[in-house]
């Protein structure tokens, strides 16, 4: 009965604990990437133009980093939920080929959404509009392949980690 009872609790931490925490630590390594890839935009735009001179730049850059993380907290948290609720495993190639496209897109325009939402304009001294034609015009398809490799990542962790819940399933308890 005890080695039930293992099998059992082994095969909901698996399912319940170490698959999300594991693509959670994708997702994050993502969000990372992305948060690089903003921030330099900002850099880039904020040097290429006559806005080196103003003196608040350090505290501007810190204040739109710390939109970023908002906005990407709220990112994380859709993602987190796309990712739980699809069955990424049970997809056939197509299907999940399909579920990337529209989830990439789908989270790119929300991650935009928030940004115009949280994105003061009059407070930094980059626009908003200025940022996202940036990134749209030199961002989009390093972004888009980020976000789409995050999810191909994610489905294997699912993956390896329902192979090992079948493997225990297969054991038999009662030898």
């Amino acid at each position: 009965m005890e080695r039930a009872i293992a099998k059992v609790s082994k095969i909901f931490d698996i399912r319940h604990y170490q698959i999300v925490h594991e693509q959670m630590i994708v997702m994050d390594r993502m969000f990372i990437n992305l948060k690089d890839i903003t921030l330099q935009s900002y850099r880039d735009l904020y040097h290429k133009s006559d806005l080196h001179k103003e003196p608040q730049y350090p505290r501007d850059l810190r204040a739109f980093e710390k939109v970023f993380d908002f906005v990407a907290g709220h990112g994380k948290d859709s993602l987190r939920n796309w990712v739980r609720n699809n069955h990424l495993t049970e997809k056939t190639e197509t299907e999940f080929l399909s579920y990337v496209k529209d989830t990439t897109h789908t989270l790119m325009v929300d991650l935009s959404a928030s940004f115009d939402t949280e994105y003061w304009s009059g407070d930094f001294l980059v626009s908003r509009e200025d940022i996202k034609k940036w990134n749209y015009d030199n961002h989009t398809g390093e972004v888009e392949t980020l976000m789409e490799g995050c999810l191909y990542v994610i489905r294997d962790i699912a993956r390896t980690k329902e192979a090992e819940i079948q493997a225990i399933e297969n054991e038999n308890v009662f030898v």
